[in-house]
């Protein structure tokens, strides 16, 4: 669609990427909660 659009011309293409180390074990997951909920944040962050 860009193509089509003339948004880009579609003759190069470039990837990034990093090595990361990953760890996919299901032995080592732990649970993550919150300090604040979904409603607590968003209003904390549109009144800063």
């Amino acid at each position: 669609m860009c193509v089509d659009q003339g948004m880009v011309s579609g003759h190069t293409q470039a990837i990034d990427s990093a090595p990361a180390k990953a760890n996919a074990s299901m032995d080592t997951l732990e649970l993550k909660v919150p300090k604040e909920d979904l409603e607590q944040h968003l209003h904390r962050i549109r009144h800063n």
